[in-house]
Parts: structure tokens; C-alpha cells; sequence
């Protein structure tokens, strides 16, 4: 029963990362058959080499994962087999024990088969209390032969389980070998069409330079026109702050209301406002993406250009590849302090959630205007169509400071 025992245990304590590694194949494959659609719309297109190259470098990227997860679950396979086995080698040592104490038992059994032979068993007793004793000794005797037939039973039983789940693995392992196999030779296609795309981009080279240029010049512009916001959001909160302050005391009131000291280039915030910089600030790495679908194409910070060599580009913020036309979201309850249009980057939306400001351009329309109370998943506009395909450019202030925003996005 203790082999039965530990087999349970086992197959309980493997079930959850089992369930883990399904749930991450899953969305391993979801993702890539998602970045395989959007491959083959920019495909259409002749302009969007890069956002090609983009979503082929993300793609190779998840399929190598894939591949590790799915050696992870021949991994996992290989020691189930394993415990497995043992198990079953247990079992068909105790299978060989119980026989043999069995045979002995009938035996025993065969010996005193008669009525005669029991009783002249009985018989041999020197007294009453010995004969008793006899009696007693050969029904425990007969209650252990069945015990032992039921445990043959039990055994061969838990054999039969063990065995079949052996069976069911090493199928489950020649599948996912397959699979595995396939994956690497579709991930070897992948890595040959990035190089292909590369060396024909590097033939391009002042097209690409004039369009970081353009891409420069946008994002400067983006720039300028959030600092104008924070400088008028700034200049409003002194303002409201300060009123406050000057306001009358209420009649029958003992205590003289201090002013906050305010500080410079930073917003000074209302009881309400705090309340929303605080939540905003706690659902730090919770907060949902711009979009429903989609993956982040250029990261945030300095990073070397994909196709020329020896030029840096910078990030003020991410930009999230997604579908054509898709709608983006408010990342968290706030109001617009202001709507722009970026020559060039269609419009953008600047929403303040206390001190925070989320940055939302490359927009192709917008469905708010500056005051607009929005909340969080709530519909601000729909993303647009640049030289880079259906791509969201987000990004995350505190006052001055430009964040990272993908560490403020939950996982995907």
C-alpha cells in the first residue's frame, strides 16, 4: 500500500507544473500565430520592411521558447516514466511476494481441505482450551488467505494503471519530439528570412536614415507638447492650491488651515488627485495594456538601430505592434489634460492620473477631449497606420521623469 501511496504523491505533485507547462505551450502558440498574422499583412506592403523585421525578431523570439518549454515537457515525461517505471518494479516485486506467501497459505489450506483432517487437527489438542485455540488459529488463518487474494488483486490492478500510464507518456513523449523537431525547422526558415531581410535593408540605408530622422523630429515634437501640458497643469494646480489656501475659515472653526509648501515642476495634487496618483503608483506592473491584442516592438531607452550599424535610437516610451484599426485603451482612471496632433504621427492623448501622465500617439482617431474623465480598458481613440504599420506609441510620466511603461503593464 506504501507503493501506492508514493505513486499518488507523485502524480500529485507533478500535476501542477504539468498544467503549467499546457498553459505556457498555449500561449507560446497563440502568441506566434498572432505575430504570424501580422507578418503576413505587412507582407502586403512594400513600406514596413522594418515592422516586418520587427515582428519577425519577436516571433523567432517566442518559437525559442516554445521549444524550450516543449523540451521541458519531455523532461517532465522522461521522470514520470521513470517514477513510473519504479513504480511498476515495485509492484511486480510485492505481486511476486504476495504469490508466494500465497501458495504457501493454500498449501496449508490443502493440508486440512477435509472435515476429517480439521478435526482430528482440532482432536490433537491435549485439552479443551488447546483444541480452542486451533479452532481459532485456522479462521484468522482463513481470513489472512483472503486477505492476501484481495491484496493480488489490488496489486495486479495498480499494475495495469502504472503500466497503461507508461504507455500514455511515451506516446505523449514521440509527439512532442515530433513536435519539437518541427518547430526547429520552421524557427531555421525564420532565422534565413531575417537575415534576407536585414542585407536587403542595409541596401536601403538612406531611406532608413531619413526615416529616423523623421521618427527623431516626432518624437521631439510629442516631447514639446507634453512638457507645454505640464507646465499648464503646473501652473493651474499653484493656482487652485493657492485659492484654497486664501479661502475664509468657516465660522465656529478653531484650528487655521495650513498650506502645502509648493514645490517647483511638480503638480500640486488635490485630496481627489492623490488618491489617483496613489492607485496608480500601486498597480504598478498590474495596470492593462493600451490595446487588447499585441506585443511591444521597440522597448523603452537607448538601443542599438536594427539594420545600421553604429546608430543608437531612443525611446521615450514603447511602441506596441498590434492590428490594423484596433482601439486603444486607458491604462487607468484619470482625466485628459490634452489631445495633439503630431504632424506626421497622427494625434495623440495625454491622460494625468495625479502626478502620472500615460502617453498615447500614433493615433489614427480619438474619441476624448481635454477634461474627459476617462477609466481604466475605457476607449480614447482607435491606433492608426504610420510608416510601421498599426503600431501605439505609449508612454508614462511622473511630472518630469519619463518611466518605463512596459514594467508598469501586467505580463503577457
Amino acid at each position: 500500500m506504501l507503493v501506492v501511496f508514493l505513486l499518488l504523491s507523485t502524480a500529485c505533485i507533478a500535476q501542477p507544473n504539468k498544467k503549467d507547462l499546457e498553459s505556457k505551450k498555449k500561449k507560446l502558440q497563440d502568441d506566434i500565430n498572432y505575430t504570424s498574422k501580422l507578418l503576413k499583412e505587412t507582407k502586403t506592403s512594400k513600406n514596413n520592411s522594418l515592422k516586418e523585421l520587427a515582428i519577425l525578431n519577436n516571433q523567432i523570439g517566442k518559437r525559442q521558447n516554445l521549444i524550450n518549454t516543449l523540451k521541458d515537457e519531455v523532461t517532465q515525461l522522461d521522470n514520470r516514466i521513470e517514477a513510473n517505471q519504479q513504480s511498476y518494479d515495485s509492484l511486480s516485486t510485492s505481486l511476486t511476494s504476495l504469490k508466494k506467501e500465497f501458495a504457501r497459505v493454500v498449501n496449508f489450506t490443502y493440508k486440512y481441505r477435509h472435515n476429517t483432517s480439521t478435526m482430528a487437527y482440532l482432536l490433537a489438542g491435549e485439552d479443551f482450551a488447546k483444541a480452542h485455540n486451533r479452532s481459532k488459529y485456522l479462521t484468522l488463518y482463513a481470513r489472512y488467505r483472503k486477505a492476501q487474494a484481495r491484496k493480488i488483486e489490488i496489486v495486479q490492478k495498480q499494475l495495469v494503471v502504472v503500466n497503461t500510464q507508461i504507455d500514455t507518456d511515451l506516446k505523449n513523449k514521440v509527439s512532442v519530439l515530433g513536435a519539437n523537431e518541427k518547430e526547429k525547422k520552421v524557427l531555421t526558415n525564420d532565422k534565413q528570412a531575417q537575415e534576407k531581410i536585414v542585407k536587403n535593408l542595409q541596401k536601403t540605408e538612406a531611406t532608413l536614415k531619413t526615416q529616423l530622422a523623421k521618427k527623431k523630429a516626432e518624437a521631439a515634437k510629442l516631447s514639446s507638447a507634453i512638457n507645454t501640458i505640464i507646465e499648464n497643469d503646473i501652473k493651474a494646480s499653484k493656482v487652485k492650491a493657492a485659492k484654497t489656501a486664501k479661502a475664509p475659515e468657516k465660522k465656529g472653526s478653531t484650528t487655521a488651515k495650513k498650506a502645502e509648501p509648493v514645490k517647483e515642476n511638480v503638480i500640486t495634487l488635490t485630496p481627489e488627485a492623490k488618491i489617483t496618483s496613489t492607485g496608480f503608483e500601486n498597480n504598478k506592473g498590474r495596470l492593462p495594456w493600451p490595446v487588447e491584442k499585441g506585443f511591444i516592438s521597440s522597448g523603452f531607452g537607448a538601443h542599438p538601430h536594427p539594420v545600421l550599424k553604429g546608430i543608437t535610437t531612443n525611446n521615450n516610451g514603447i511602441d506596441i505592434s498590434t492590428d490594423k484599426g484596433a482601439t486603444a485603451r486607458a491604462i487607468f482612471d484619470g482625466e485628459v489634460s490634452g489631445v495633439v496632433s503630431i504632424p506626421g504621427a497622427g494625434q495623440a492623448v495625454i491622460i494625468r492620473h495625479g502626478e502620472y501622465l500615460s502617453v498615447y500617439s500614433n493615433l489614427g482617431s480619438v474619441s476624448v477631449s481635454k477634461g474627459s474623465k476617462v477609466k481604466a480598458k475605457q476607449a480614447i481613440g482607435t491606433v492608426g497606420e504610420g510608416d510601421e504599420g498599426a503600431e501605439l506609441h505609449l508612454e508614462v510620466w511622473k511630472n518630469k521623469t519619463k518611466l518605463n511603461p512596459s514594467g508598469w503593464l501586467i505580463a503577457r
